[in-house]
């Protein structure tokens, strides 16, 4: 909050840290003055968070909730999958841990049954992406 005050931010915006261990120091590391991917784990937790920010921003009342899903993950299956690989090459995760982290209810940020078509263009996005490296 103090660093949104602190430049005079109206309206929604997140910031990201993290800890840097050279100092153990939370550093910033991204700031959006808009939604995020992650807004979608909000609101599938039953969190209304765009219309809670135009009831505060339009000086109106900001309606108590505390009805919402817990325990639910952001999931971006590619990510995730090789982070494991990474993980278990180094001996930190074991595929039974991998499996165990996704026994929760997941929110995936671009998937929808109805509109595949943000997920179909992430995928091949980073597919291409991925190949590029691998070609260099």
């Amino acid at each position: 909050m103090k660093f949104f005050q602190g430049i005079g931010l109206r309206g929604m915006a997140n910031i990201e840290f993290k800890k840097d261990p050279r100092d153990n120091q939370l550093k910033v590391i991204e700031c959006n003055p808009r939604f995020t991917a992650a807004h979608e784990l909000l609101v599938r937790s039953g969190m209304d968070i765009a219309y809670l920010i135009h009831q505060h921003m339009s000086g109106k009342s900001v309606p108590y909730t505390d009805s919402f899903r817990s325990n639910m993950r952001l999931l971006y299956p590619v990510n995730d999958y090789l982070a494991f690989r990474t993980m278990r090459r180094k001996g930190e995760m074991t595929f039974p841990q991998w499996i165990a982290s996704l026994a929760h209810p997941q929110v995936f940020p671009f998937f929808r049954l109805l509109d595949p078509y943000p997920s179909i263009h992430h995928f091949l996005k980073h597919f291409r992406t991925q190949e590029k490296k691998t070609k260099g």
